[in-house]
């Protein structure tokens, strides 16, 4: 038989072939000589912190105001004591405790750059980042392997983490951060290209209707309507992929509770901070804790029960992934209206048939057609939202979910209506496509929200 050779080539050459690079000026890190002496003092100066600052101490050295004070600590307990040791000057003694203790080499300029959402370590030289919706990678290299995973354990150590052969993983929040990281198979853990870490950034911080209309992720008439039922206490699903908004949408709806309602929120990693971001508003924060006894284990679904006791108007919970979701149903069914989550799906059909599956997880013995009405009767907005090729955000449908017969039945309320590419980016518009049901009116109605503009569709 005569050998064909194919050149595949061709087929992977397209515009991506020279690929961006973000660029920062990285200043290179001291290497720090730990003599016996030096040694001595970083152990006295970590006992004055855990003794004296244990709540700074704990904190995340991820962010700059707490690596400026505890660099302020040291500096003030070295001279405070006149502490020397024989093979540096008291300076220098100061800035290498400080290496020590807060230094984070490389990757200090990407957690300082506030436009930069997630640090994608993939090992030891090679670095990306998300930065205004974009993967780009970076020209950040870390020295070794070695150096790489001496930077995570700066980072987890204060959680009271650890990272070996026996926990090759670890999954955590730090302060507005979330964080996950694998040991490399070379350390004996699990990544093939060596040690790595992801780092989620979630700033205290919400976007305002002007940053969202900016950016396009909807229209101002869409943000009015999801305005109004949260006003109008709908039970609303926030549904779409990874990375394509769903905690920013959560945050956006949570302003608009009113101030004299209890909301109890509800993550596996405390990311939303409403509490920090609407100081003026009863957020409650809970958050679970993972543990291999189940008598001291309290994931999402014992929360939201134990939420139940007290006395909440609505609940909020990041993301159901499981058996908790027939509790939030439950909830939602039994008084708690105006209540969120956000289910990980690609559609808003396939976000019915997950919470269907999630259910059934929960070990309840019922049909099929029971569960779906179970969930139509409890969630009445359904918002979908996906992140484009172009790196946008765009919330794609708002459905009211009307029933359920043998299957969802959807009233589409907004749409957005790609119309082609400008300059590399998605062009559309956003349009009102029907009006709320008569159900949806009584509610707005019974919550003294006026109906009026969502009754009728009015062209734009």
């Amino acid at each position: 038989m005569e050998h064909l050779d194919i050149d595949l080539t061709q087929h992977f050459i397209g515009e991506d072939e020279h690929e961006e690079e973000y660029v920062v000026a990285v200043a290179e890190e001291t290497s720090v000589t730990l003599t016996k002496e030096f040694e001595d003092v970083l152990a006295k100066i970590k006992n004055h912190l855990k003794n004296d600052h244990l709540s700074i101490f704990q904190c995340s050295v991820l962010d700059p105001a707490t690596t400026a004070k505890i660099n302020r600590i040291v500096q003030d307990y070295i001279l405070d004591n006149a502490i020397t040791v024989p093979d540096r000057s008291q300076q220098k003694l100061i800035d290498d405790i400080r290496i020590e203790l807060t230094g984070l080499g490389p990757l200090q300029p990407l957690i300082n750059d506030p436009e930069i959402n997630d640090i994608l370590v993939n090992s030891h030289d090679e670095v990306y980042i998300e930065k205004k919706g974009g993967l780009v990678k970076t020209n950040i290299r870390f020295r070794s392997e070695e150096h790489l995973r001496s930077i995570i354990m700066k980072i987890i150590n204060p959680l009271g983490k650890t990272l070996n052969m026996t926990n090759p993983v670890v999954d955590a929040r730090v302060g507005t951060s979330r964080v996950n990281a694998m040991l490399g198979q070379p350390s004996g853990g699990l990544a093939i290209k060596g040690s790595n870490i992801s780092i989620r950034k979630f700033p205290p911080r919400v976007f305002t209707e002007e940053e969202l209309l900016t950016s396009e992720m909807l229209s101002k008439k869409m943000f009015s309507f999801l305005r109004d039922a949260v006003k109008a206490s709908l039970n609303i699903l926030v549904v779409g992929g990874t990375g394509s908004g769903k905690t920013t949408t959560l945050k956006v709806l949570a302003g608009h509770i009113p101030n004299n309602q209890r909301v109890i929120t509800i993550e596996d990693a405390a990311e939303m901070n409403l509490h920090m971001m609407y100081p003026e508003k009863h957020f409650v924060p809970m958050e679970t804790r993972k543990s291999d006894d189940d008598s001291t284990s309290f994931p999402i679904s014992k929360l939201i029960v134990n939420a139940l006791r007290q006395r909440p108007d609505r609940i909020i919970v990041g993301e159901v992934r499981g058996e908790e979701a027939i509790e939030m149903l439950q909830a939602m069914n039994t008084g708690h209206t105006g209540s969120f989550t956000t289910v990980h799906a690609n559609s808003a059909a396939e976000s019915f048939e997950r919470l269907i599956t999630m259910v059934k997880m929960s070990g309840l013995d019922y049909e099929t057609n029971i569960i779906g009405m179970l969930i139509a009767s409890a969630i009445d907005v359904i918002v979908y939202q996906r992140r484009l090729k172009d790196g946008s955000r765009k919330i794609e449908e708002i459905l009211e979910l009307e029933c359920y017969d043998s299957k969802p039945i959807f009233r589409q309320l907004f749409q957005f209506m790609p119309s082609g590419t400008e300059g590399g980016r998605v062009i559309g518009s956003f349009e009102h496509k029907e009006p709320i049901s008569d159900r949806l009116v009584h509610k707005f109605v019974e919550n003294q929200v006026d109906p009026t503009p969502w009754k009728k569709v009015v062209r734009e």
